[in-house]
């Protein structure tokens, strides 16, 4: 069984991807002895291709990154996204590091990802490789940061506010959201003036849940002052 982090599994794959998982490196060589391009993508399924440096990449097989990189594999190809993106999320710092030069390249949307992917693959020691990279906390972590404050993840949204995101909205209607048990301090957070009370734990009333929504109104400082009606 073949397990391509959240791509998916395969009781069997191509031979060239078979032997990227296997870090068979000897049938790799004969391969490209017989022409093998690396910059082709793989059919893995019906629905699903990559690029032979892709899978390494999300099967976080730093030996076999360094040896297709060296046998001439182009990082600029990738068929589900950016190579950094999958790097932030599977891969430790040194990966990341290697794919850093394609942040000048990737539009805002796509640094505000980064970030996600850093959630998501729980992976925050490469926020300080992204930094350095351009794509800063400040400026590109606020959906993370936000992401992180509602499922509770305590650690990393700390991390990203001393990092320097200082917003938790950018919205005024996100304060309507209910926040997570967290027990970060209002006192310790520089926070949007638009719900300085989002992470407070009780409601202002049980009773003020909107039907229509789900949603409850928390202790936030907010020029809402009414219920949407759609």
């Amino acid at each position: 069984m073949y397990q391509i982090a959240y791509i998916g599994r395969w009781e069997t794959l191509p031979e060239t991807a078979a032997a990227i998982c296997d870090h068979d490196t000897p049938k790799l060589e004969a391969l490209l002895q017989d022409g093998l391009d690396l910059d082709v993508p793989i059919q893995l399924s019906e629905y699903i291709k990559l690029m032979p440096l892709e899978i390494a990449v999300f099967r976080n097989d730093v030996p076999m990154i360094h040896f297709l990189l060296e046998h001439g594999a182009d990082s600029g190809l990738a068929e589900e996204q950016p190579l950094l993106l999958t790097a932030v999320r599977c891969c430790g710092s040194e990966v990341v590091a290697l794919f850093a030069g394609q942040a000048a390249k990737l539009s805002p949307k796509q640094k505000e990802r980064a970030f996600q992917e850093v959630r998501w693959g729980k992976r925050p020691e490469n926020i300080q490789v992204l930094e350095q990279a351009g794509i800063t906390v400040d400026k590109f972590g606020g959906e993370a940061f936000r992401a992180a404050v509602s499922e509770g993840n305590t650690k990393l949204a700390r991390l990203l506010l001393e990092k320097g995101q200082t917003s938790i909205t950018t919205s005024r209607t996100w304060c309507f959201r209910t926040p997570p048990p967290l027990s970060l301090k209002l006192s310790d957070t520089k926070i949007s003036p638009w719900c300085v009370g989002s992470l407070s734990k009780e409601p202002t009333s049980p009773l003020l849940t909107n039907t229509a929504t789900g949603l409850t109104p928390w202790r936030c400082r907010t020029k809402i002052r009414s219920w949407p009606t759609t």
